[in-house]
């Protein structure tokens, strides 16, 4: 029934969600622009998501032609894991799990393009939201990648783990560079080591 009801939503037109779905509380405790929570939310679950462009009539713009004659062609389940910091001080924490409804769209100009929704939470791949790989990423200065994981109480997913690196070359790269006697990638998980005997010779 549900994926019926999906398949309708698509090739009909007919949205699954209305406004009167929102829930506001959760979509403002979550904190994320681009997203709204739906009060259809079970505990096996989390928080489901669709994107505020959901409920706007804005039409997506096909990448590889540009024409803007687009419509929903399939919707696809993508489960991601998320950080509310519950302090200032960011010391407490809580992780969240999003199950976002993220639709594909067909391009009725070329006739061949199909593209998912774009997004900025999330990277293409990524088990995490950017906020949770920003959070892993700068735990990785000081400690593995995999006892980062732990300490957060997330899956060490080897599908984020080259997005949440690259997140942190970006972060290392906006860092002041301190004197070394060598070069080293930072990308290497062993590279805070490293730097530790290097200023204690």
């Amino acid at each position: 029934m549900y994926n019926e009801i999906r398949w309708e939503e698509c090739a009909l037109g007919k949205k699954l969600y209305t406004k009167e779905n929102i829930s506001k509380a959760e979509t403002e405790r979550l904190g994320i622009p681009e997203l709204v929570v739906l009060k259809t939310n079970s505990d096996d679950v989390g928080l489901e998501v669709v994107h505020r462009r959901y409920f706007e009539d804005e039409k997506l713009l096909c990448p590889a032609c540009r024409s803007s004659k687009t419509r929903c062609s399939k919707i696809v389940d993508r489960k991601l894991k998320d950080l509310l910091w519950l302090d200032e001080d960011h010391k407490t924490f809580q992780i969240i799990s999003l199950l976002f409804h993220q639709r594909y769209m067909r391009c009725d100009n070329c006739g061949q393009s199909v593209f998912p929704e774009p997004t900025e939470f999330g990277e293409k791949g990524c088990k995490f939201t950017n906020r949770l790989s920003d959070a892993l990423a700068d735990g990785t200065f000081q400690f593995s990648y995999k006892k980062v994981c732990q300490h957060y109480g997330v899956p060490a997913s080897t599908a984020s783990v080259g997005e949440v690196m690259r997140r942190r070359i970006q972060y290392n790269r906006r860092r002041p560079t301190a004197p070394c006697r060598f070069r080293y990638s930072p990308d290497d998980l062993s590279c805070t080591r490293r730097l530790r005997r290097c200023f204690h010779r």
